[in-house]
């Protein structure tokens, strides 16, 4: 949860920054609309990334077990889509497109593709 609410935070700083940014370098004139922050369209896609590489961790990883995995991703939020490939020890997450993660090592644990 704590690192799910300091990606937000830096995505909504980062919108201030290059809407101030924009503005601040625009021509003033008559009928130009504000700039729209669409940051926050992103955050569905950001929650499935989350998941994804959560999951992958604490399943293929640390090897706890599904449904504890599932409640360790859930974050308050509903689960749509989930799929899990053990033969390739990989799990997606998402409405569309799916984002997933797979295991890269014991080592290194999971990366996002």
């Amino acid at each position: 949860m704590k690192n799910l609410f300091i990606l937000l935070m830096l995505s909504i700083s980062s919108m201030s920054a290059n809407a101030t940014t924009v503005n601040a370098n625009a021509t003033p004139q008559t009928g130009t609309p504000p700039a729209k922050h669409t940051g926050l369209l992103n955050y569905p896609k950001l929650v499935a990334t989350l998941r994804a590489k959560d999951f992958c961790s604490c399943y293929f990883v640390v090897g706890q077990t599904k449904e504890f995995c599932k409640e360790q991703v859930k974050h308050g939020l509903p689960l749509f889509r989930m799929k899990i490939d053990e033969a390739n020890k990989s799990v997606s997450f998402g409405l569309t497109p799916p984002v997933s993660a797979h295991v890269v090592s014991d080592r290194l644990g999971c990366a996002i593709d």
